[in-house]
Parts: C-alpha cells; sequence; structure tokens
C-alpha cells in the first residue's frame, strides 16, 4: 500500500481526541483557544503574547523540506 499522504480524519479528530484538554469541532471552536492556553501554560510561554500564532512542526532541518523558507518569512 505505501505511505498515504494526508491525515486520518478519525483518528486526529479534535471532537474527540482526549490528548487535548478541551474538545472542539468546526461548529463550536471555543475549545480551540483554550487549548492554545493549556499548552503556552504547559510551554512556559507569556500568556501576553495569547494572540500571536504558535507554530510546531516535526520534521528533519533540512533545505529539502522548506525550513529555510519557514524561518525567513
Amino acid at each position: 500500500m505505501g505511505i498515504l499522504n494526508g491525515i486520518n480524519t478519525d483518528a486526529w479528530n479534535p471532537a474527540t481526541d482526549n490528548f487535548l484538554k478541551v474538545q472542539y469541532s468546526a461548529n463550536d471552536v471555543q475549545g480551540k483557544a483554550e487549548n492554545k492556553a493549556a499548552m503556552r501554560r504547559n510551554l512556559g510561554l507569556s500568556s501576553a503574547d495569547d494572540q500571536r500564532p504558535v507554530v510546531g512542526c516535526i520534521t528533519r532541518l533540512v533545505p529539502q523540506k522548506g525550513v529555510n523558507v519557514d524561518f525567513l518569512s
């Protein structure tokens, strides 16, 4: 079968994900902000910057992946 692109929306569903502090859906996104605040607290990030985006990337840090472009923007 090989490697499939994309995500498994059944496994990675914020409405049913028990690893999130608060579940949320497309119809009720309030939990998204609560999860971001909890993540910022867990990582020791300032709550003063709570309107700024938090970006995460799990990949090899090589130009082939485009990380050199992301960090320049």
